[in-house]
């Protein structure tokens, strides 16, 4: 998108109008904040305490004063997923 704004020279309308997405996707600017300290927090707790699922985790943080939706605590990145047993069990013949 912006090869065809810079080089062609085509206006921000024309150009998401080529390649497809809408002007007003084009311009957004995510205002989320930076959570890094609160995920390396739940890293080491869920480090810590391996059988605790998001939720405990969730009100672990909360009681340090943390401050994050539930959706930040449910599956955070670099934690592998767990299986659950009924997963891992097989049929055999």
């Amino acid at each position: 998108m912006s090869w065809a704004i810079e080089e062609k020279g085509y206006s921000q309308r024309r150009a998401c109008g080529l390649i497809g997405p809408e002007p007003k996707a084009y311009r957004y600017a995510s205002t989320r904040g930076d959570d890094a300290a609160v995920r390396v927090r739940l890293r080491s707790l869920a480090g810590e305490r391996r059988r605790f699922g998001y939720r405990r985790l969730l009100i672990l943080l909360r009681r340090e004063g943390l401050t994050l939706n539930h959706t930040t605590a449910w599956q955070p990145p670099g934690l592998p997923a767990r299986s659950s047993p009924a997963s891992e069990w097989r049929w055999r013949d």
